[in-house]
């Protein structure tokens, strides 16, 4: 459940658009076509933005859970 919490507050720090992404990739299963369209980006920067935005999450989750186990 911690990790679910860290996750989540973790993705409240993303802007609109960048917390968008991941939810309709992961709770809708949406394929990056539909995201670009739905959102009106170009492919390439559905595949960028999503990756980046991964990238930011593991980290930030990484750091909740160093925390933790630290405090």
């Amino acid at each position: 459940q911690f990790r679910i919490d860290c996750l989540q507050a973790c993705l409240a720090k993303l802007p609109e658009r960048g917390s968008e992404l991941p939810r309709l990739r992961y709770e809708e299963n949406a394929a990056y076509p539909d995201m670009a369209r739905t959102l009106d980006m170009k492919l390439e920067a559905v595949r960028k933005s999503l990756f980046r935005n991964k990238q930011q999450l593991a980290s930030c989750v990484r750091l909740r859970l160093n925390q933790e186990a630290h405090s």
